[in-house]
């Protein structure tokens, strides 16, 4: 992510933190690469999870350090997947359902304009449904409001 999202306003540790968990990530996933080392410094005592390379700034020494930065390495690692493009589909549906949340004048505005639809089915027993029965064993394992006391599936 280029700077330009990073805003003066606040210290770049907060934009960090802003920007993780706008894209729904944990600080252990990012990588922050700054050229100035107090910066570098300042992110890393704020959120140590964080990995901070600090850039080099003579560029024979950038370009050295380069070929031996672990976190960069992309050899080797698998394309994106299906899943990787889904994510990257909801999160601009996060973007524009932000949009359209400040503009509504009410939650039920809201819920019109995205169009929202809740459907119930019943979960059979059948092998047809086996993809959708993971999915709902998958769902109420999750710890949440409705399930915070977790017991096994009978």
């Amino acid at each position: 992510v280029s700077a330009h999202v990073v805003s003066p306003l606040v210290s770049k540790a907060e934009a960090v933190s802003q920007l993780s968990s706008q894209l729904r990530i944990g600080l252990e996933s990012v990588l922050l690469i700054d050229d100035n080392a107090a910066e570098c410094a300042a992110v890393s005592s704020a959120l140590p999870a964080v990995q901070v390379w600090c850039w080099p700034q003579k560029h024979a020494e950038a370009r050295a350090q380069l070929e031996h930065v672990w976190r960069l390495e992309l050899i080797g690692r698998p394309l994106g997947t299906a899943e990787d493009a889904a994510r990257a589909d909801s999160l601009r549906g996060d973007a524009q359902r932000a949009t359209l949340a400040a503009a509504a004048a009410s939650r039920a505005q809201l819920h019109d304009q995205l169009q929202v639809v809740v459907c119930f089915t019943q979960l059979c027993d059948t092998d047809a449904d086996s993809a959708l029965r993971e999915r709902v064993v998958q769902l109420s394992g999750r710890t949440n409001q409705f399930n915070a006391w977790k017991r096994p599936l009978p």
